[in-house]
């Protein structure tokens, strides 16, 4: 397996440690729009089986993971995600 494997991943193995970068990608980005209709920013935030990404995967803060969480339910109800 190389690095290639561990790219979809936020924490990537140095030696023995993992490293993690510890920034809110929607903090950076203030003009993402976060809401149901925006389906391909939510499905960056769904595992391969269809559930939200816990936040050490995500790396987003508390309020932008509750934020994403219920817009993800809402447009699941909507039927834009499965």
């Amino acid at each position: 397996m190389g690095l290639e494997s561990w790219a979809w991943c936020p924490l990537l193995t140095i030696g023995k440690f993992l490293k993690k970068y510890s920034y809110c990608y929607l903090c950076s980005n203030p003009r993402k729009d976060i809401g149901p209709m925006n389906t391909e920013l939510l499905k960056k935030y769904l595992e391969i089986w269809g559930r939200i990404l816990p936040r050490k995967l995500s790396q987003l803060c508390l309020s932008h993971q509750k934020e994403i969480a219920k817009n993800i339910k809402l447009a699941r109800e909507l039927g834009l995600l499965k």
